[in-house]
């Protein structure tokens, strides 16, 4: 929770930077460079998110591994089916 509100108020921070900044007739180059600094936050949070849910998978063992394989399936599908509708 502490991670996600760390980078929650840094986009906050971005977003606010770039429409006061807006004004200044900013380069493209430099408008880039704002919109592409939330990833050095945003791309380990997700990438340690995928190892631990990852290690948290294969460390359930027989019958709750498919159990929870099924399950994580599920509710994908649903979500697409969702998300396509």
């Amino acid at each position: 929770a502490v991670w996600q509100r760390g980078l929650v108020c840094y986009a906050v921070f971005v977003g606010v930077c770039l429409v006061l900044g807006a004004h200044l007739t900013p380069r493209p180059d430099e408008i880039i460079f704002a919109l592409s600094l939330p990833l050095w936050a945003i791309i380990p949070y997700a990438a340690a998110c995928l190892i631990l849910a990852a290690a948290r998978l294969w460390l359930v063992r027989g019958h709750n591994r498919r159990r929870l394989v099924r399950s994580l399936v599920a509710k994908l599908r649903a979500n697409a089916r969702r998300l396509g509708a």
